[in-house]
């Protein structure tokens, strides 16, 4: 990501065409939405899965606990 806006900073430096500036700059921006978009995305992903895991060892606990009660009745 910085290897990309050091680029484009100095592709604007070297005094290329306002348009191919601007497309570049525009590219850059773009880049960074989607790279942010999938940060967000992977974030989401990372706490539903913990989530997931969380309530299937709670599950397991319970199911546990109810196995060793079914022993002690009969």
């Amino acid at each position: 990501m910085n290897a990309l806006s050091a680029a484009a900073e100095e592709l604007s430096k070297s005094g290329a065409e306002a348009d191919v500036t601007a497309a570049a700059a525009e590219k850059l921006k773009s880049f960074r939405d989607k790279w942010t978009e999938l940060e967000t995305a992977v974030a989401a992903r990372i706490k539903l899965g913990q989530m997931y895991v969380a309530f299937h060892k709670k599950a397991q606990q319970v199911r546990r606990g109810l196995s060793s009660r079914r022993t002690i009745c009969q």
